[in-house]
């Protein structure tokens, strides 16, 4: 029995019993069913002697009576020995329902002044009585309510359909307390039980059965919960085996739909045959809701994982491509046309002393400038799309190598620093990233910062890779993140971090305007 009521029965049996000295007084709860009932003693006052006269109850299951002729439901006042009696007074709520019984033993005749103060105060604690249930039956739909909220937030924080599906189960056992149940999914037209509490584990695993011949169908077409606990609704069925053998008695059932449609049922079991309250029904039909949700999401973000992953694979072998192709172009340009300029230009190197004194020696020379401009203007050109140094020698040579050509073209001081002992050849997917960026880093300072120096460091720790390269230029007021390419602008920036991302890694960039920017890479060090 509750604390709160086996106090609230105490104290009105010690009022009771000081209405008249050598009183006893008895007082207990109507609990159980309609022709089951029996009062269940909470307090007991008064002398030893009064009480051990108090009749024994009826008793519906043994038809035991106090040999009186007063209802043990009502009030009224008995005789019950020379000198005793006896009065019942029952506890009522405002609807005449019986919660309780008071009966008090008195040594004389009660007169009916304490017989309405007896009255008074049973009234009253049966007020309290019935607050206090109201209030019970309000804390525990909150209880509920928050348990659903509860489980609705660890539902939607799950990312697949198994995790949404095994946290049901968990919620259903270890808060709702339903030892048996069960997540029926429809699969190509079959019932298929995803997760489960309490089912026999061999049915489980070979359970297949068309969804029509489950309860789960039923639900479905009607759109709602239902509970089935008759033995001809439950015969005519496809139903679980639970633990030990057992079969189901009563049976919870409430459907999965999203918008896009039914998607099975959520079940809930009991071995004897017996109806769900209005609160499990609200509590489990409320779960089953939040659960379709959470399924649909979870498919959602499986369908939008499996597309980045296919987006981001394809990102990646266009890279691979795109590298595989320039590499192409720069062999086929230094095995084509730059060996003929190469040898155009020794030819004419070697025909320059066999003009005749009357030729224009000028004009060959300037010829000759224009072809040795071409050859450099070839491996400019070869080292854009495949820097050889990159591959011979690493990337610690083959930056500081950019650094410097582009430095001597754009008038720089330029400065490049390694930190950190050991940095050895990396990954080639990682080399290649990081003179990429670098490189549309360095081209994006030459044309817009106007800075009169760049430094380029970088680093290898805790297997990530570092870069960043700084200038003292004009910079900007944008952020990389809120940067988007907009009318063929800002492409370069945004091609820089998508690499970067390819491979797992990040870009920061920070900038303030007369004040230069300064681009971060990290990459983590894995090979291929």
């Amino acid at each position: 029995m509750d604390p709160f009521i086996r106090s609230l029965l105490q104290s009105l049996a010690e009022a009771l019993g000081a209405l008249q000295p050598r009183a006893g007084v008895s007082i207990g709860l109507w609990q159980g069913g309609a022709g089951s009932r029996l009062v269940v003693e909470g307090a007991r006052a008064g002398t030893l002697t009064a009480l051990a006269r108090l009749p024994v109850l009826k008793d519906p299951l043994s038809g035991q009576d106090d040999g009186g002729d007063e209802d043990d439901e009502g009030d009224g006042v008995t005789r019950i020995g020379e000198g005793w009696w006896l009065l019942h007074c029952a506890l009522r709520d405002h609807g005449g329902t019986p919660l309780g019984l008071a009966r008090v033993v008195f040594p004389a005749e009660p007169t009916p002044d304490l017989l309405a103060r007896a009255r008074a105060l049973a009234d009253h604690s049966a007020v309290i009585l019935e607050q206090y249930a109201l209030h019970h039956e309000l804390q525990q739909s909150f209880n509920g309510l928050f348990l659903v909220y509860e489980a609705g937030y660890l539902l939607n924080m799950s990312r697949t359909a198994g995790e949404v599906c095994e946290r049901v189960v968990t919620t259903l056992t270890r808060t709702f307390h339903f030892t048996h149940c069960a997540v029926m999914l429809a699969r190509d037209g079959m019932a298929v039980p995803v997760a489960h509490a309490g089912l026999d584990p061999a049915w489980a695993a070979t359970y297949r059965l068309p969804v029509e011949q489950t309860l789960g169908t039923r639900v479905l077409r009607e759109g709602a919960a239902a509970q089935f606990y008759d033995a001809a609704d439950l015969d005519a069925s496809a139903l679980p085996v639970l633990d030990g053998g057992l079969p189901p008695r009563s049976v919870l059932c409430t459907p999965l739909t999203t918008r896009a449609g039914s998607l099975g049922s959520l079940e809930i079991y009991r071995t004897v045959a017996e109806p769900f309250d209005d609160d499990d029904v609200f509590v489990v039909t409320v779960l089953a809701v939040g659960m379709a949700a959470a399924l649909e999401n979870a498919r959602l973000y499986e369908t939008l994982r499996e597309r980045e992953e296919r987006l981001t694979d394809y990102a990646a072998r266009l890279v691979t491509s795109q590298e595989e192709e320039r590499r192409r172009i720069s062999r086929d340009v230094h095995d084509g046309l730059g060996q003929m300029i190469v040898s155009a230009f020794q030819y004419l190197q070697a025909h320059e002393f066999s003009l005749p004194p009357e030729h224009p020696r000028e004009a060959f020379r300037h010829g000759m400038r224009i072809v040795e401009e071409c050859i450099t203007e070839t491996r400019r050109v070869m080292s854009d799309l495949r820097p050889s140094t990159l591959d011979d020698f690493g990337l610690v040579v083959a930056l500081q190598q950019q650094l410097d050509t582009m430095a001597e073209e754009a008038g720089w001081q330029a400065t490049f620093r390694v930190e950190g002992a050991g940095l050895g050849r990396l990954p080639p997917a990682v080399e290649m990233t990081v003179f990429r960026v670098v490189q549309e880093a360095l081209n994006n300072a030459r044309k817009h910062a106007e800075t009169p120096s760049v430094r380029v460091t970088l680093s290898q720790q805790d297997g990530r890779v570092a870069v960043e390269v700084r200038d003292w230029g004009r910079g900007f007021a944008a952020a990389l993140s809120s940067i988007r390419p907009r009318q063929g602008k800002n492409l370069g920036l945004m091609g820089m971090r998508e690499r970067v991302a390819l491979l797992g890694g990040d870009v920061t960039m920070d900038s303030t305007p007369m004040e230069g920017t300064t681009v971060r890479i990290t990459l983590p060090i894995a090979d291929e």
